[in-house]
C-alpha cells in the first residue's frame, strides 16, 4: 500500500490525523497486516499510526514499536465501535 492509500483509509474511517499521526481511539481495534517473506504478519491492537515520508510507524497498546516499508503494507483492519446494542449483560435471546 501506497502512504497515500493508508492515510484515506484511516480518514475514510473517522480518525484524524495530525502532527504525531493518527491515533486510534480505545473502542476501536486496529491491525495491520504486514508481508513476511513466504506470510503475513499482523500486528493487532495497534493504537498509533504515522505515516512518515519513507516508512510506516505503528504503536501497539503494549507500546511496541514497529517499523515498516509501506510496500509491506498489505492492509488494514479496523473494526467499528461497539454499540449499545452490542453490550448486553447477562442472557440473551
Amino acid at each position: 500500500m501506497t502512504r497515500e492509500i493508508i492515510g484515506l483509509v484511516l480518514e475514510s474511517e473517522g480518525l484524524k490525523g495530525g502532527n504525531q499521526g493518527f491515533a486510534v481511539p480505545e473502542e476501536r481495534e486496529a491491525t495491520v497486516l504486514v508481508s513476511a517473506p513466504g506470510d503475513v504478519f499482523p500486528v493487532g491492537r495497534v493504537v498509533k499510526v504515522d505515516l512518515r515520508e519513507k516508512y510506516i510507524f505503528l504503536q501497539t497498546s503494549k507500546s511496541e514499536h514497529l517499523y515498516f516499508a509501506y510496500e509491506d503494507v498489505l492492509g488494514l483492519r479496523l473494526l467499528p465501535a461497539p454499540s449499545a446494542r452490542d453490550r448486553v449483560a447477562g442472557f440473551s435471546r
